[in-house]
């Protein structure tokens, strides 16, 4: 993987890590009656799912994916599992990971490299 790749793969790890905790927030702010199980699986799966991505990103975890086939899939997985009138490709987690680098970054402009230069010239 070449740097710029893995630059473009960090910012959309980073952007389904950031929906995740909005997402997380928002349960705990509306809670539902009879609805907090199955919220807390949710948030259970998604904590198994996503917890190593933070090494992942900074560079102390490179075997935190084993591949982005394998990482998709369980997001793909998480999606059928608790969103099951959702075609997993059209859920917002799988979106982000299989957009294309260009239109990621005209998406999400405020995940840019350090010196403020997008990833991909």
């Amino acid at each position: 993987m070449s740097h710029d790749e893995r630059e473009i793969l960090n910012a959309k790890i980073a952007e389904i890590l950031s929906q995740a905790l909005v997402m997380i927030r928002s349960y705990t702010n509306s809670p539902v009656p009879g609805e907090n199980e199955a919220k807390r699986e949710e948030i259970n799966d998604l904590a198994d799912l996503l917890h190593n991505m933070p090494r992942y990103i900074v560079g102390h975890d490179e075997n935190a994916i084993d591949s982005m086939e394998q990482f998709r899939a369980s997001l793909v997985d998480h999606v059928v599992r608790f969103y099951p009138n959702t075609k997993p490709e059209n859920h917002r987690y799988v979106v982000v990971l299989d957009m294309d680098p260009d239109v990621f970054l005209s998406r999400f402009k405020r995940h840019q490299l350090l010196n403020n230069q997008p990833a991909i010239a």
